[in-house]
């Protein structure tokens, strides 16, 4: 049985463009673009981007420190 887990799941756009792909391969790819003012006075250009790749391979360790930040608990500080 082969089946294509190729699919975009998630795309914002506008001012900020998001995307997450699941690649044929098995492989995480988020990519993203922020545009406008709020970008120029904060990085001196009108336009950011950047990228992270998750080989197939690593999607467990993914998994793992996503699962851990939803949900562990918060650390109590009582007094």
């Amino acid at each position: 049985m082969s089946e294509n887990y190729s699919a975009e799941i998630f795309q914002q756009t506008g001012e900020t463009f998001r995307s997450i792909h699941f690649a044929p391969d098995g492989s995480v790819k988020i990519h993203a673009q922020d545009m406008g003012k709020v970008v120029e006075e904060t990085w001196g250009d009108d336009d950011y981007g950047f990228w992270v790749d998750v080989p197939a391979t690593e999607l467990h360790k993914l998994v793992f420190f996503l699962l851990r930040e939803k949900y562990s608990r918060p650390k109590w500080s009582g007094g």
